[in-house]
């Protein structure tokens, strides 16, 4: 398809002096488009012909602090015949334009904190968006007397308003996007609809008819939605923050922008981007499609980068190249590549960038010298774009020295242009919301800046947090040594205990009726699973598989745990009274049937910011595993729901959230109703817990053993489950064949990417396929088309100093 082939570089545009937060196109100027920036102005920018060059063609000025967003409403009067131009600042207001004015001719007042979105409608209206919670609508008569009123404000939301879009033939409905991680349907000032799905702030919206439109947020995450408050699909794919989405090609396609460097088309009917463009900026804000079908995007890095499909808008072959030199000399944070302290000679030459990457965006660091290098792999161009050199930070544990005490970090925040920036010191003991009060306190700021600083302490340290230490253990931010701990344990249907979590791990009372032996291993210590022999046809005798019995992670310390969600929910704003205490008690109580008012606190419990859920997810696993009414009325009730959830935090950079998540997943599987919610969801499943495994002994969220070893393990409870869905009810086994071919096509692509998994990953990974296709010819043909025996004895090879890996491969590998 021509017009979907892939965007490539055009032009850089520089003449802002800080980061270009907003952009807009002009319909009635060719090739014109309007950027706002920190530097407190806004710039038309015009192009004369279809060469790949722009000229500043005016300086909008007026406002008194950052420029944050630009809208432009097309001519609607003969007084007006090119349209009006508005902005919004941080300063509270909104500025009105004439397009060749450089000073504004009218000035909207009424938001009482920063505006931060814009959109113009037809005959004369405009919506706005706010920190102040609200989205205005304002009338703007362009009869010649030029005057703008506020027609209605939309309250309701609790958080800032990102963003605000019109919806086409909609009678003047109204969408809202807001931090407070809803979006809103408005009609005559009133809420239609709140849109519920994402878990963490929604910053973007995007129209793509009249019947549907597109959300993104920093969970990382882009929606589409119908107006009736269906979501539709969600597309994962970025690494951090989306912060801009725009539709382009009727429809077809859509684009956004985020905090991981890059911008990514994406076609609306699949789930994967098509196309990924790295840019050497940390923090791409906005992108919008210019008339010309071009894309442009505003950077933190202070220019606006131009990307065609046009050859004659192409940049020449030297500006190409100087491009991609500005890309490879960027910086990239260690910490956001959770590099650790690994040291540089465990990573790969650059002989490992010949081998072909397996999708877009992939990213491969590798080593040159003494330097960490990273690498984005290009589908449109086949080969790996080098996207920078990896820095370290004080993820490190190097303390920082500031006014005679030493910390982990000091940031510089530029709080005001003319004004030295201040210093913010912070210790990762310590509660980020406390910190961000001290800040505010000893700075005398506005309270308002309260959630932005205290964001922005957790998104800035969260390398250095959960998930670094022992392999088993979690990194608690708040409270340092003696930390609670989720879960470290596992258990068969059977008993046993968890044959990975090392020495110092949580030992659970042994006074209640499932007790655990210390030590045992599921399939090679005392007390393991032995297979009969009836109905094996095809497996040679032995102890590893098939399995019959789940693996599931059932110990909890249940103080510990319900103290840290006390403690967290009062962190987060979401203070547990007694009587909830009381509810979240009843879930830990074997046998014990949850209310429906116990249910909706558990709900709301896991909706709580990431930094501060993960003793809700805790919860969750806990009670799924001791209490059937829970996953009864979970799975009955809420599966849509649930499954988002849980894949988006599968998805997410918090190790914690996860590992959880997934452990959730595996004790799903203990009832009838999980068992369903998990063959129906099997697809999505397994495409998220392997979204994030390693492809290389590479330092990366999959390099985490526990999750690993939980991946694997979710693995051979779905080849249980497979097993015994062929004596299932017809409903079930109808989906048992689709779910066989997708667990074993995962498990083979692990095992071939065996250097960069644990050795007890790689042993449970044999043990699922070995369970898969047992009994079952179709499985196993499906594993010889994928040549596992190979792949099985490579894996085998490379494992060789252990023992379970080398008896449970010779037997795997005498029936392939």
């Amino acid at each position: 398809n021509k017009e979907m082939k892939p965007f490539k570089y055009s032009c850089t545009i520089r003449g802002h002096e800080a980061d270009v937060r907003g952009l807009c196109s002009v319909s009635n100027i060719p090739n014109g488009f309007i950027s706002t920036s920190r530097d407190q102005t806004a710039k038309l920018w015009t192009s004369e012909s279809d060469l790949p060059a722009y000229q500043q063609k005016q300086v909008f000025k007026g406002h008194k602090n950052f420029v944050s967003c630009v809208a432009v409403l097309s001519a609607v009067s003969e007084i007006y015949p090119d349209g009006l131009i508005f902005t919004g600042s941080n300063d509270h207001n909104i500025h009105v334009y004439l397009p060749g004015a450089s000073e504004p001719i009218m000035v909207l007042s009424g938001h009482s904190n920063a505006v931060c979105s814009l959109f113009a409608g037809k005959h004369g209206t405009l919506v706005s968006g706010s920190w102040d919670k609200t989205a205005r609508l304002w009338l703007v008569d362009t009869s010649g007397m030029l005057e703008g009123k506020c027609g209605m404000v939309m309250n309701g939301h609790s958080a800032a308003v990102w963003d605000t879009v019109i919806m086409p033939e909609q009678q003047g409905l109204v969408i809202t996007a807001s931090a407070d991680k809803t979006v809103r349907s408005w009609r005559a000032g009133k809420c239609l609809d709140v849109f519920k799905g994402h878990t963490d702030c929604v910053r973007g919206l995007a129209v793509i008819s009249s019947e549907q439109f597109l959300s993104c947020s920093n969970d990382a995450t882009i929606r589409r939605w119908s107006v009736g408050g269906q979501c539709l699909q969600t597309y994962y794919g970025h690494s951090n923050f989306v912060y801009s989405v725009a539709v382009l090609n009727d429809g077809q396609e859509f684009e956004t922008s985020s905090e991981d460097r890059s911008v990514k088309v994406w076609r609306i009917n699949e789930s994967d981007s098509n196309q990924t463009i790295a840019t050497p900026a940390q923090s791409v804000w906005k992108v919008i499609v210019l008339e010309n079908g071009d894309i442009a995007f505003g950077s933190s890095d202070a220019t606006i980068r131009i990307f065609t499909r046009a050859h004659d808008r192409t940049a020449t072959l030297e500006e190409c190249a100087a491009f991609e030199e500005e890309l490879s000399n960027s910086r990239i944070s260690q910490e956001g590549n959770q590099l650790g302290d690994l040291a540089v000679n465990d990573l790969p030459g650059r002989d490992a960038l010949e081998k072909e990457g397996e999708k877009d965006g992939q990213t491969l660091m590798v080593r040159h010298n003494t330097v960490v290098e990273a690498y984005q792999w290009s589908m449109a161009e086949g080969k790996w774009v080098k996207v920078g050199d990896v820095v370290g930070s004080n993820a490190t544990g190097k303390k920082t020295m500031y006014q005679g005490k030493e910390y982990d970090f000091v940031f510089t925040i530029d709080n005001e242009d003319g004004k030295p920036p201040l210093n913010l010191p912070y210790n990762l003991t310590e509660d980020p919301w406390f910190a961000a009060r001290k800040f505010i306190d000893d700075n005398d700021l506005s309270d308002g800046h309260l959630e932005t600083i205290a964001d922005f302490i957790i998104e800035n340290t969260k390398g250095a947090e959960i998930g670094l230490g022992k392999p088993s253990e979690y990194a608690d931010p708040f409270t340092g040594g003696g930390r609670y701990q989720p879960d470290g344990q596992e258990s068969t249907t059977a008993g046993g205990h968890d044959p990975y979590t090392g020495s110092g791990r949580y030992k659970p009372d042994t006074t209640g009726s499932n007790t655990r032996h210390e030590g045992t291993d599921p399939f090679t210590g005392g007390g393991r699973y032995m297979p009969t022999a009836a109905d094996i046809d095809e497996v040679i005798k032995n102890s590893y598989f098939p399995k019959d019995s789940y693996i599931l992670f059932e110990s909890c310390n249940v103080v510990a745990m319900l103290d840290k969600l006390k403690e967290f929910g009062s962190k987060c704003g979401n203070d547990v009274t007694d009587t909830e205490m009381e509810s979240f008690k009843r879930f830990t109580h074997s046998g014990a049937s949850p209310t429906a008012s116990d249910m909706e606190l558990l709900w709301q419990g896991l909706h709580w910011p990431n930094e501060f859920v993960f003793p809700v997810l805790d919860l969750l696993r806990f009670s799924i595993s001791c209490q059937p009414a829970t996953t009864q009325q979970i799975c009955q009730n809420k599966a849509p729901e649930l499954l988002v959830i849980l894949l988006t935090h599968i998805r997410s950079s918090v190790p914690a959230n996860r590992l959880l998540s997934i452990r959730i997943l595996n004790n799903l599987f203990k009832s009838p109703d999980g068992n369903a919610f998990l063959l129906a969801g099997c697809s999505e499943v397994i495409d998220s817990v392997c979204s994030f495994l390693p492809s290389n002994p590479n330092p990366t969220p999959g390099n985490n053993k526990n999750i690993q070893v939980t991946v694997a393990t979710l693995f051979i409870n779905y080849g249980v489950l497979i097993r015994s869905a062929s004596r299932g009810s017809p409903a079930i086994e109808k989906m048992r064949a689709p779910a066989t071919t997708l667990c074993i096509r995962a498990v083979v692509r692990h095992l071939e990417k065996f250097d960069a998994f644990v050795p007890e990953a790689i042993f449970r990974h044999l043990v699922a396929i070995g369970t898969l296709i047992a009994s079952d010819q179709v499985a196993l043909q499906s594993a010889r088309s994928l040549n596992a025996q190979s792949i099985v004895k490579k894996a085998a090879d490379y494992h060789n100093s252990t023992d379970k890996i080398q008896d449970c491969s010779k037997f795997l590998i005498q029936i392939l």
